[in-house]
């Protein structure tokens, strides 16, 4: 079971069809694996969801609670996805929605 007091960062990862199509499962896996190797399984949680309905952009990976929406995710962004998540910056080339567009 997770200890949800430690995590700071959830990443849902799209596994709708189109997402899996386009390679969603193997990032998935990927950014898991990264996640591991760099000790991090307390402090960044990841779920696979349902169709998030950016099926044009898939795979999709949504960062909460930033609120940070990426698109196109490859397995090779998997690193560098993690390395933004602990330095607190965004992937602008990758960013397809945040939530602050909505706050502001």
């Amino acid at each position: 079971m997770v200890d949800l007091t430690q995590v700071r960062t959830h990443l849902l990862i799209c596994n709708g069809k189109t997402c899996l199509r386009n390679g969603g499962s193997y990032f998935a896996s990927t950014i898991r694996q990264e996640i591991d190797r760099q000790g991090l399984t307390e402090q960044i949680h990841t779920t696979l969801t349902k169709c998030n309905g950016q099926c044009q952009q898939g795979p999709i990976v949504i960062e909460y609670p930033q609120g940070n929406w990426y698109g196109l995710v490859r397995p090779g962004l998997a690193t560098k996805l993690i390395q933004a998540i602990q330095e607190g910056y965004i992937l602008e080339e990758y960013l397809i929605h945040t939530l602050e567009e909505i706050k502001q």
